[in-house]
């Protein structure tokens, strides 16, 4: 990356990049809407620590072996990705979840995704998967970007994926909210999950055109 571009650090990984890139103006920022809301955002990159559900991101990962096994599951795996690509989970979004091989987030049946502003077109692709054994049919999913509506799509397989090519604005957030017709409780059916789970989130991209 280029000395004249900001490096966004996780506090995490703050040390290592603290001494490995000590020519480039690092920032560390409290949470991904503060990468969002900042003016160098646009032209930056974000290294964080751990699983990703960015598209755009490059990661770096150990193998998970004997090691994994035997010492605190930390830093075994680490990316890198633009910083105008960086999403905030907002309400209605839980945790990072995953395992060896996959990571995934779930949501509610109602979830707020705020996404960097694009001084132009920016392409909004979803990777996701929806629970149908265990919801009431017919389900649909809308989105909606700043108030507008983009789609409502009926539902009718348990893996999914949309592209959109969408005008957001360009001094501020993007609110994208996603809403589904139905959720399960995992409690419900004997399991001890007591979590509403509407939408599976395995990978997002918002990239500028």
């Amino acid at each position: 990356m280029p000395l004249t571009d900001v490096v966004f650090v996780d506090e995490s990984i703050w040390p290592w990049m603290n001494y490995y890139t000590p020519n480039h103006r690092r920032v560390r920022p409290q949470d991904a809407l503060e990468i969002i809301k900042h003016p160098d955002a646009a032209r930056g990159w974000y290294v964080g620590n751990g699983p990703t559900n960015a598209n755009s991101a490059i990661r770096f990962r150990r193998p998970y072996t004997r090691l994994w096994n035997i010492v605190t599951k930390r830093n075994f795996e680490s990316y890198v990705q633009p910083s105008a690509s960086v999403v905030k989970f907002g309400e209605g979004w839980y945790g990072q979840e995953g395992d060896i091989n996959y990571s995934w987030r779930w949501a509610k049946q109602r979830s707020l995704m705020l996404l960097a502003p694009t001084p132009r077109q920016a392409e909004l692709r979803l990777d996701f998967a929806l629970p149908l054994e265990a919801m009431q049919a017919p389900v649909t999913v809308t989105f909606r970007l700043n108030g507008h509506a983009v789609a409502t799509l009926p539902i009718t397989k348990r893996e999914n994926e949309v592209r959109y090519v969408l005008t957001g604005h360009d001094d501020k957030p993007n609110r994208l909210i996603i809403e589904v017709s139905s959720a399960f409780v995992p409690a419900r059916r004997g399991e001890p999950d007591n979590r509403e789970l509407a939408f599976m989130l395995r990978e997002v991209t918002w990239n500028r055109l």
